[in-house]
């Protein structure tokens, strides 16, 4: 052997012996060659402890299995664990749907979600809608607690001196408060409930008697939640300021399409749904 040579043997996991040769100078090559046979060896040999893995998993598997008595005799056939007969049945699947909405939320979350579903509005709304009322929304604070990067701040951006949550932002916030007043004035839901029960959803359904009041009042509350949360994302992602005028023209002009579109029969102008929101109940 050379002076200048390295001759290296190994056994391999199946018992074959293989040779590895690092030149580091003279008639075998250069370093670089040694060095990469021996990477080609690491790699086979990472190869083999994976199929080592393979095997053992296999062998796991299949012991499992022998105390698992098969009826040769019979045929395979599918059973539906979810009701008695074993047969598929959209009811029981249903039933379970419903057992679980009333592990997840609570009734008034769950009657509110009826509500709004019923209603003839956007699709993108009533799933905007939901995620709000089962509280879904990536508010700051959420994304905060689950570790998300570049989270600059956690307050409200609107008055940027709390944090931003789903009851701040919506109803708790000074400039929020002021948009719900102003709302409540030109709806004119005072002679039915107070401006706390018009903010809460579900004190709508209680108080408001007539079936048309009520759908327009659902229809504005919804619209005013929408408008909000489009007004936070412009001031978070394209940092604008906020408007009133922009959110309260929008609470309006979204509220209005809406209720046209739940009553397609009817024509009524943005103004009378400006002028009187809730009058001309019998025309609209």
């Amino acid at each position: 052997m050379a002076e200048n040579e390295i001759i290296g043997i190994a056994n391999d996991r199946a018992g074959n012996i293989r040779d590895y040769v690092v030149v580091l100078g003279g008639s075998f090559g250069s370093e670089s060659a040694g060095i990469t046979a021996l990477s080609q060896d690491q790699q086979r040999r990472g190869s083999d402890a994976a199929s080592v893995s393979v095997r053992a998993q296999w062998s796991s598997l299949l012991s499992m299995l022998q105390s698992v008595p098969l009826a040769v005799e019979e045929s395979d056939s599918f059973a539906w664990t979810l009701n008695s007969t074993g047969i598929f049945s959209v009811a029981s699947v249903r039933m379970v749907m419903e057992e679980a909405k009333e592990i997840a939320w609570q009734s008034d979350t769950i009657s509110s979600m009826i509500t709004i579903w019923a209603l003839k509005l956007p699709l993108k709304i009533q799933v905007f809608s939901w995620r709000f009322l089962t509280g879904r929304l990536p508010l700051r604070d959420q994304l905060m607690r689950r570790n998300l990067p570049n989270i600059v701040s956690v307050n409200c951006p609107f008055c940027e001196s709390q944090e931003e949550n789903l009851m701040h932002l919506f109803f708790e916030c000074s400039v929020v408060k002021h948009l719900w007043n102003r709302i409540f004035v030109w709806l004119g839901a005072g002679q039915f409930l107070s401006l706390a029960d018009f903010r809460s959803f579900s004190a709508i359904q209680e108080k408001a008697k007539s079936g048309i009041i009520k759908e327009k009042m659902n229809i504005v509350w919804i619209s005013t939640i929408w408008s909000l949360w489009k007004m936070r994302n412009l001031m978070v992602f394209e940092n604008n300021l906020y408007s009133f005028d922009w959110v309260f023209n929008n609470v309006l002009f979204f509220s209005w399409r809406w209720v046209s579109l739940s009553h397609p029969s009817t024509n009524f102008c943005f103004y009378d749904w400006f002028k009187i929101p809730l009058g001309g109940v019998s025309s609209v």
